[in-house]
């Protein structure tokens, strides 16, 4: 994926790429290569996954569910920026409208 994929506008972000992006860790070049500049929401369990200091230990499907659903109560819906595509693209296939955005992905 280019940064030219990516919507110019808001991005629904997941906890391990905040991290990742503030610790300057893990693959955090290439996620800010692709959101940038742009505006970053969070969901509420994102927000108190952070607000916590939680120490990441492989975050369920309930909680990407919850993020999927946020995402789609946009129009059209926010893109997901997530550095674990497992579940997410399980959640993209059952809906089309959502947009991940990962260096990986093209």
């Amino acid at each position: 994926m280019k940064p030219a994929d990516v919507p110019a506008r808001p991005l629904l972000v997941d906890t391990n790429v905040v991290s990742q992006s503030v610790l300057r860790e893990g693959r955090w070049e290439e996620f800010d290569a692709l959101i940038g500049a742009r505006l970053w929401y969070i969901n509420f369990a994102v927000f108190g996954e952070l607000a916590t200091f939680a120490q990441m230990q492989g975050i369920g499907l309930e909680k990407r569910t919850t993020m999927t659903a946020s995402a789609l109560s946009y129009d059209p819906p926010l893109p997901i920026v997530t550095a674990n595509l497992d579940d997410f693209q399980l959640l993209a296939a059952a809906e089309p409208r959502i947009l991940l955005v990962h260096p990986d992905l093209s």
